[in-house]
């Protein structure tokens, strides 16, 4: 499998690539492409924003496609033995991600009708933007960066019993994808190796509930919730919300808070280029969901897999206080 790279629209580099790797991750909006070049005669000279395309088939085809449409980003010349030049560059969504506005929504709206909003006054091109039916409330986002105010749209609409959504460019369009809703679930089984980690570190056992804070007055606990404490300890958060101003509430709130030891599934197998952050896979009869993926683009090319269960997923990039 040959991948066919072309520079600032006219310089076809392919032959003087050294290596090619594509990264993307539900917490980034933007794919990222790393590749070594050596500098030949006649290779460009580049500086930043020139067009970057990436072109093969994809996995079980034999028909090029576009794989990868973007701007260079970070370009480096370096002189070790030979020339080389390392560029970076990610797709057009980099823009929403490094580029800082402020926005007024007024209370019922939904995170896809803000999602468009959003493409539009940045000039990105729509796909297929999924419904993500939750309303929401009054967003009043001062200067932050776009895709900070995409993440915390998609975060209310998780903690109001949504599902969740990833943003990503797919053939050079913005797309809103349910996580785990592609039609194919790939079933990882020739792996060359498999890496499970669990960790306490992002363990909740205890939550309380704090109410309105009053100036020189003791904050009034409206609950304390607690599960496992005897098996992991007490790990305790604080968690104050406007918003909560019932016991019930209170005790909703902090319930969801609670979570055990995080485990993480790290695979390294030969590459599947079509399998994308969000997707969901099978490994070892379990559903599993892709937090991030890191693949070498090169005949015999390999991926490693970060992967995670929902839950883990909806609790540590989906939070509230994302």
């Amino acid at each position: 499998m040959t991948y066919e790279v072309v520079l600032d629209g006219q310089y076809d580099v392919t032959d003087t690539t050294a290596d090619l790797t594509m990264e993307e991750s539900i917490e980034e909006v933007s794919v990222r492409i790393t590749a070594n070049f050596l500098k030949v005669e006649g290779f460009p000279d580049l500086l930043g924003g020139e067009d970057v395309r990436i072109s093969g088939p994809f996995f079980q085809s034999s028909v090029k496609s576009l794989l990868f449409k973007g701007v260079a980003w970070e370009v480096e010349d370096q002189k070790r033995g030979g020339k080389q030049v390392s560029l970076t560059a990610y797709d057009r969504t980099i823009y929403m991600a490094k580029s800082e506005d402020e926005y007024l929504f007024s209370s019922g709206g939904k995170a896809s009708s803000r999602i468009k909003k959003y493409a539009s006054d940045w000039g990105i091109p729509l796909g297929e933007i999924a419904d993500t039916s939750v309303s929401l409330a009054k967003a009043v986002y001062r200067a932050q960066p776009i895709y900070r105010m995409i993440q915390q749209d998609l975060a209310e609409t998780s903690d109001k019993g949504g599902e969740l959504f990833i943003p990503r460019i797919d053939n050079d369009k913005l797309h809103l994808v349910e996580i785990g809703s592609n039609s194919e679930v790939w079933l990882l089984e020739s792996t060359e190796e498999v890496t499970r980690s669990h960790s306490l570190e992002n363990a909740v056992t205890k939550v309380k509930v704090l109410g309105k804070e009053e100036e020189n007055k003791r904050t009034s606990v409206l609950a304390t919730v607690t599960k496992d404490t005897g098996k992991y300890g007490t790990i305790q958060k604080v968690l104050q919300d406007s918003k909560v101003k019932t016991k019930s509430d209170a005790e909703k709130a902090g319930r969801k808070m609670l979570s055990g030891p995080e485990e993480t599934v790290t695979v390294r197998t030969f590459d599947i280029n079509v399998i994308r952050a969000g997707d969901q896979v099978r490994l070892d009869d379990r559903d599993l969901f892709v937090i991030s993926v890191k693949r070498t683009l090169a005949p015999g090319g390999m991926m490693t897999l970060s992967l995670g269960d929902k839950d883990m997923i909806r609790r540590k990039y989906y939070g509230e206080s994302i």
